[in-house]
């Protein structure tokens, strides 16, 4: 049987002692997020570890899990500590770098033709990749740089998360093979439960809305594609024509019409799944509903009932 083993550092702290850990992680929900719960009654070198000027533990302090099997760890978080529940058992609440764009504030943005790189010349200096599309005219103020992905989010479609500590602003399907790992699961084998739900092509429903805006009079466009009661989806453009938006929501129509899985399953903690990652999923059963997926969000726990994911699946790969 496999040992479960976990290492975590809090600033200069080091421990392996922990009642529970469990990690929130997504490409579509802006930051990632750790509780970690240990013991109150804790103190290093003399010192207290929550209270007091001295304490261990101190609100910013930066935050590494890792999380594994036998002393094979994989870095499962990384982040900040941003808030202290001093009750018993103790518990450390942690956010990924997001947390610090959420501080950085943006007192007036204003651009006629906006990029990503440009809006974020000023205010990030970290690695970014992202793509240098026309956004058109951009106008924020007294806001923060968190606030400015969620504009990002809103009007143009574009999602912001973190991987590998690189800022990531664009689709999470644009990551190269490099950065995305593919994995294997089997429903006999390494799937524990599962909602998943298998559909067919013509069992789903969907309606995309779709809103292009002039980057030169910030006039807007709207067509409404797809099942007049379909699940509405919105997508944001900048500067295409009516045809060419109507043929946008029909390819957007195409790519969530699909035939296969939809919800997620829980597995062990290996092999390893991150978001953006693609899954293989195999029924020995009916091999007719093999496929592969992209993966959305994952959740983890880990403690005293063992190390779990639970791996919500996002369109189709193939």
């Amino acid at each position: 049987m496999k040992q479960l083993t976990s290492y975590i550092q809090i600033g200069n702290f080091e421990f392996d002692f922990i009642n529970e850990v469990q990690i929130e992680s997504s490409w579509d929900t802006l930051t990632d997020t750790c509780v970690i719960t240990i013991p109150k009654k804790l103190q290093w070198k003399g010192k207290d570890i929550v209270q007091g000027a001295n304490a261990v533990f101190q609100i910013g302090s930066e935050v590494r899990v890792f999380l594994g099997y036998d002393y094979n760890f994989e870095l499962v978080f990384e982040g900040f500590l941003t808030r202290i529940e001093p009750k018993r058992p103790l518990k450390l609440y942690c956010e990924d770098a997001m947390w610090k764009l959420k501080q950085t504030e943006v007192k007036a943005l204003s651009q006629r033709n906006a990029t990503v790189k440009n809006l974020l010349s000023d205010y990030y200096k970290g690695e970014l990749k992202t793509f240098d599309a026309d956004l058109g005219k951009f106008r924020i103020q007294n806001a923060t740089l968190a606030n400015v992905f969620e504009e990002l989010d809103k009007n143009y479609s574009l999602k912001t998360f973190f991987r590998n500590g690189i800022l990531h602003v664009g689709t999470p399907y644009l990551l190269t093979v490099e950065d995305r790992k593919k994995h294997k699961f089997d429903f006999e084998k390494n799937i524990i439960s599962s909602d998943l739900e298998y559909k067919r092509k013509d069992e789903v429903k969907i309606k995309v809305k779709a809103i292009s805006i002039s980057s030169k009079d910030n006039s807007k466009i709207e067509v409404t594609k797809g099942d007049k009661e379909g699940e509405l989806r919105t997508i944001n453009k900048v500067d295409l024509s009516k045809s060419q938006l109507e043929e946008e929501a029909i390819r957007q129509i195409d790519l969530l019409k699909y035939e296969g899985f939809r919800g997620s399953f829980e597995s062990f903690g290996q092999p390893f799944t991150r978001p953006c990652d693609s899954v293989e999923l195999t029924d020995p059963n009916v091999k007719e509903r093999n496929g592969s997926y992209f993966v959305k969000s994952v959740s983890y726990s880990f403690g005293m009932n063992g190390y779990r994911q639970n791996v919500e699946l996002d369109k189709k790969v193939s």
